[in-house]
């Protein structure tokens, strides 16, 4: 924060203040303050302005968020970033594979993500997974010829977290032994470039790709994808995202409920009754968007 003190600025002014308004190094402006001749800026009114410059800082980056979370238009940003320190990194390295995000489900005792993995047989994997710390299970959703799907429970997302705190969401996620290359879409560079600042404060230099615009959709189609997830609960989201991501639906189909329901540790009843309470709340929310 700057305090010009001269008092030059207009007759009665004493002191002006320019408070910046951040979120975690992004700068979304400053507003100024202005006293009268007879008072001065201590200490603690300073401290108070700060405060409220990052207060408002906060409030705009939330704003920013929601809209980049319900907004399809915008930019796209792509980098690479070492992040040896990254479970998936390291099962990477350790298998000598790459693998790329095919979905996150939620659970009970965090996030699973489903990846597919290239260059490793499922049994390679899962020994590389076991000396990993940070991957809790590994197991095989889809094991076919050509890049089999993976189901890993991760104890955190730090750098998913991050995107999405940064007001962006990930459009594609791909790791190797080198490390993380990340595409990401959202409304707001400066969200982009804080959290380039971040990442390269976490993990080392970013290799950031560069940005370019990012196509619009229509709004109505994000309002849908949100309908959906407020109406199917955590099991059918993840029934559903990973029969999809596992190829149940292509035809011939590339895996069985059998094998879904064997990587979910459930009857294959179970399984089934899931997923089609999924697919009967997706059709009715398709239903009821034509009838709007």
């Amino acid at each position: 924060m700057a305090v010009a003190e001269d008092g030059r600025w207009r007759s009665g002014v004493g002191e002006v203040a320019a408070v910046p308004v951040t979120y975690r190094g992004t700068v979304f402006g400053v507003f100024c303050v202005y006293t009268d001749a007879a008072m001065s800026l201590g200490r603690e009114e300073r401290a108070v302005l700060s405060a409220i410059g990052r207060t408002i800082g906060v409030g705009l980056n939330a704003i920013d968020s929601q809209s980049s979370l319900t907004t399809d238009s915008g930019f796209e940003v792509a980098f690479t970033v070492g992040a040896p320190t990254l479970p998936l990194v390291q099962l990477a390295d350790r298998a000598d594979c790459s693998l790329r995000q095919a979905g996150v489900v939620p659970g009970d005792d965090g996030p699973t993500v489903l990846c597919t993995a290239v260059d490793v047989t499922a049994a390679e994997l899962r020994e590389a997974a076991d000396a990993v710390a940070g991957v809790r299970s590994c197991r095989c959703v889809a094991e076919r010829a050509e890049n089999p799907l993976f189901a890993f429970a991760l104890g955190d997302l730090p750098l998913l977290d991050a995107v999405r705190t940064h007001g962006l969401r990930l459009a594609d996620l791909q790791v190797d032994a080198s490390g993380v290359t990340v595409v990401a879409r959202g409304q707001q560079e400066a969200g982009a470039r804080s959290l380039v600042d971040e990442l390269e404060s976490e993990y080392g230099p970013v290799d950031v790709r560069g940005f370019r615009d990012s196509p619009a959709r229509e709004t109505t189609l994000t309002e849908f994808v949100v309908d959906v997830e407020e109406r199917l609960t955590d099991r059918q989201q993840q029934a559903l995202t990973t029969a999809v991501a596992a190829g149940y639906f292509e035809w011939p189909r590339e895996t069985d409920g059998d094998e879904l329901a064997a990587s979910f540790g459930v009857a294959r009843s179970t399984f089934h009754q899931h997923l089609r309470a999924a697919l009967r709340k997706l059709l009715a929310a398709f239903d009821d968007a034509i009838a709007r």
